[in-house]
């Protein structure tokens, strides 16, 4: 038999002996601690809800004017370039079409004839230049769709010329 002397008291000198309780001690939450949680994830999920309310609403918003700021400028480009289709000048629709393409959102500006042939055209890169087609139409539409990975709207708008014939001419230009 071993004989252990020590001062210590039995059960630390032999651990082995005694059966291993581990007892971790659990807190039962407070009230106040359950108030404050629970107020804090109805404060967290209101403004996540309302963040996502907020950022798809301005999403809208901002495609909104966006639409519309093409919108007008198409019809801006379709009145501007009446003359150049009826005179079938292509240097003064190239500069209108260049002049589009100052602005910065604006990818390509395609000018077409009452044929649906594309007279002028320009474009602020090589993407786009595959992509323009002749149109022929009689109303604005705006088309939404993805092109190589890139969002576009499509927007036309059709240029309405007035003919007078007056004895075989075509226009008319008053001298005084």
């Amino acid at each position: 038999t071993n004989l252990f002397l020590s001062s210590t008291p039995f059960w630390w000198a032999m651990p082995t002996l005694l059966p291993e309780k581990r007892c971790i001690m659990l807190m039962r939450p407070t009230i106040g601690f359950k108030l404050i949680s629970s107020v804090s994830l109805l404060v967290i999920s209101l403004a996540v809800i309302l963040s996502s309310f907020f950022v798809h609403n301005q999403k809208l918003i901002i495609e909104n004017e966006l639409r519309n700021q093409g919108l007008s400028l198409s019809k801006n480009l379709a009145y501007n370039s009446e003359y150049g289709l009826l005179f079938k000048n292509k240097e003064m629709l190239d500069k209108l079409g260049q002049d589009m393409l100052k602005n910065d959102d604006i990818a390509y500006a395609a000018i077409c004839d009452s044929d649906g042939k594309i007279i002028s055209y320009s474009a602020n890169s090589t993407l786009w230049m595959d992509f323009p087609r002749g149109i022929k139409t009689s109303y604005a539409a705006v088309n939404q769709y993805s092109y190589k990975g890139n969002g576009v709207y499509d927007i036309i708008t059709p240029v309405s010329t007035i003919k007078e014939i007056n004895k075989g001419e075509g226009l008319i230009f008053d001298s005084k």
